[in-house]
């Protein structure tokens, strides 16, 4: 037993003498295939920590986002935090304001409604949202509204679009932004659009059905109940972050009309780009359509609806397939089921992805971004844990620009027996000898206990 624990000490001691710096997860340039100069910014602050954001050429060129590694000017590798980026954003929230209907008349084919604001007797109250409430369905008319102040009546929103239609999908709307202000009153006119109206949400929302056209009259002249007036006033409310997309645009592979399926089929291809978003762009408008995004192997399929909607003073789109996990889509079908509608003018596909940035401390200047290594461990840093507790959407950084992918000429990736260079070859050659070493005095100091004294 004292033997062993003997010769296993001394093979421990040996070896740290031997390599007393090589860290397990340590690489140089050469062990990557790709690489990227990064053109600092015009002013580095040494107050504030690099970054250095990845590119579509980094994220679609790499299988895990471990396999890169950041090196300064001479070679030496940095250690680094990866992290998605954030922006701050301030969110708001509707804080209601007390109001009372005063009146409620019909003037000249129009509905007016005078809404007393604020508490009886006093100066009236801050706002700058009206909600008109009804249960109403399948209507269209315009809505005007006014302000009374301290001083006259003024003009607050002329002839806004005020509609529920929803024979095919739910559109709607009816509530109005308006200036803010203190007011004391306000006058609301809902009026009908005139004889020779033609709606352009008809078409959107029932089609070309005859039947529809004759129930057109209906919808924009009958009457409505008004079950009330709410008023608001948007006030700050905190600070969020939101992740920062980029965009990207996919590779049209072919666009075309099935007149006989009633279809538009865009094929295209995304690389190998985690995406987060697909997003859809026409020059057309006023238009729904339901379609279905498929893979090219068909492991993966997804219904989708695209809708957009372009009135006067109301504009209203749903352009975009939000992808769950930053999916690689790679080449895909983008099937358009245009029914009876003409197809949609010039379609094209933009898609967004994750942003994610490399942090280094101020004194380690990053020059190259090295990526695609094979079978390269992943760098093991206390940079991580250390920057934990830092809200970066906040922080200012020295912001590095990553350049033009390019191949490493000297890269020795590829595994064994590439890798068998001068510096592999000497530390294989060390540990034989160590090794010999160890069983020499081993099977020697078992030779000497053998021989102890005679008794």
């Amino acid at each position: 037993m004292k033997r062993s624990i003997w010769s296993a000490a001394l093979s421990a001691v040996l070896f740290q003498a031997l390599f007393p710096a090589l860290p397990l997860t340590a690489a140089e340039p050469e062990d990557f295939r790709y690489f990227e100069e990064l053109v600092p910014p015009a002013t580095i602050s040494p107050e504030r920590l690099n970054s250095v954001r990845l590119n579509a050429d980094v994220l679609s060129a790499i299988a895990s986002p471990d396999d890169l590694r950041l090196f300064s000017a001479d070679g030496r590798e940095l250690p680094f935090k990866r992290e998605p980026v954030f922006t701050s954003r301030e969110l708001f929230r509707s804080n209601p304001v007390r109001s009372r209907v005063e009146s409620f008349d019909v003037e000249s084919g129009r509905a007016v409604l005078v809404v007393e604001a604020g508490v009886p007797g006093e100066n009236g109250a801050v706002l700058n949202h009206v909600a008109i409430r009804t249960g109403e369905q399948n209507f269209e008319k315009r809505v005007s509204i006014s302000g009374l102040d301290d001083i006259s009546w003024r003009p607050l929103a002329d002839h806004l679009p005020f509609f529920d239609r929803n024979p095919r999908f739910a559109i709607g709307r009816k509530e109005f932004s308006i200036p803010e202000g203190r007011y004391r009153k306000l006058r609301i006119e809902i009026d009908n659009y005139g004889e020779d109206y033609v709606s352009p949400l008809r078409k959107l929302t029932a089609g070309d059905d005859p039947a529809v056209r004759r129930e057109e009259r209906e919808v924009l002249f009958r009457e409505l109940k008004i079950d009330g007036v709410e008023l608001s006033r948007s006030v700050f409310d905190r600070v969020s972050v939101s992740p920062v997309l980029a965009r990207y645009t996919p590779e049209i592979r072919s666009v075309v009309v099935d007149r006989g399926r009633k279809t538009t089929v865009i094929e295209f291809d995304c690389g190998n780009l985690p995406l987060a978003s697909l997003t859809l762009t026409t020059r057309s408008t006023n238009f729904s359509r339901k379609a279905v995004l498929t893979e090219e192997d068909e492991n993966y399929t997804r219904p989708c609806q695209f809708e957009d909607v372009s009135l006067p003073g109301f504009r209203w789109s749903a352009m975009s397939v939000p992808l769950d996990g930053g999916r690689r889509l790679g080449i895909c079908r983008l099937t358009i089921r245009d029914g009876d509608n003409a197809p949609l003018e010039q379609p094209a596909l933009t898609a967004e992805y994750p942003v994610y940035r490399l942090m280094t401390w101020p004194k380690d200047i990053p020059a190259r971004l090295c990526f695609g290594g094979d079978g390269v461990p992943p760098g093991e840093y206390d940079l991580p844990a250390t920057l934990a507790s830092i809200d970066s959407a906040r922080l200012g950084f020295n912001e590095f620009r990553a350049g033009i992918r390019k191949t490493n000429p000297d890269c020795r990736a590829g595994g064994f027996p590439d890798r068998l260079d001068l510096r592999w070859i000497f530390f294989c050659v060390i540990g034989i000898l160590v090794l010999t070493l160890v069983i020499f005095i081993v099977r020697n100091f078992s030779k000497i206990e053998g021989e102890g004294p005679d008794e």
